[in-house]
């Protein structure tokens, strides 16, 4: 039987609700749930990165918001746990596979157009894509009885 999903819907949003803007950062269409999450970790991992850059590998960039607190709202360490977490990515696999939406999210501070400090919402997700082949014949035209 053929998988009523024509692949898989994966995007990345951020949302601003101190400034009431939305940007979306990436989509991708993928064939199957395992290609799917590997985008989206690819994504996390990316995203964490831009977010608060490993510090082996230099200073931070010029006006980037400063380091979370380590009990504080940390956007990229929620991203880079789960990106690391393979416990959940299978759960995530078989929720895919069954037609179900998953999504990470995380939030936190940033700076938008270097403007200030604003508070951030970033969401990861991906859903199935309904196939728009039929799977049942189409009806056909409606039979009438014959009038006398």
């Amino acid at each position: 039987m053929t998988p009523p999903y024509d692949g898989y819907w994966c995007e990345v949003l951020a949302h601003s609700p101190d400034t009431g803007e939305g940007w979306m950062l990436g989509g991708h269409q993928a064939r199957t749930p395992r290609l799917a999450l590997r985008w989206l970790r690819g994504r996390a991992c990316r995203l964490a990165d831009v977010l608060d850059p490993m510090r082996e590998y230099g200073p931070p960039v010029p006006g980037s918001p400063h380091p979370a607190e380590p009990h504080g709202s940390d956007p990229s360490r929620v991203l880079r746990q789960w990106a690391d977490d393979h416990h959940a990515h299978e759960a995530q696999l078989a929720a895919l596979a069954a037609g179900e939406h998953i999504s990470v999210n995380a939030q936190g501070p940033d700076r938008v157009y270097g403007w200030r400090e604003v508070h951030v919402h970033y969401t990861l997700s991906c859903r199935p894509l309904w196939s728009t082949s039929p799977t049942t014949p189409a009806p056909t035209a409606p039979q009438y009885a014959p009038m006398s």
